[in-house]
């Protein structure tokens, strides 16, 4: 059986960073965007040591319209 993955946009500070803990600590592994690759990269190698979930970082401007192209094209 698949684990459910969520995605988690705005996830490099404040309620998205929140957010994306409490979800990977409920099981669901993570797909997580935001702007700041280095923001993104650093929690996904916490939320990979903590709660054992993989966190794929996507790396989206979703003011733009390439930006959700992106995320549209991964999901």
């Amino acid at each position: 059986m698949k684990k459910p993955v969520a995605l988690i946009t705005g996830a490099s500070a404040g309620i998205g960073t929140a957010f994306a803990r409490r979800v990977a600590d409920r099981g669901h592994d993570l797909v997580i965007v935001a702007r700041r690759k280095d923001r993104l990269d650093d929690l996904a190698q916490e939320i990979n040591k903590s709660s054992n979930r993989e966190v794929e970082v996507l790396v989206a401007d979703l003011e733009s319209a390439k930006g959700v192209q992106v995320v549209e094209d991964r999901v």
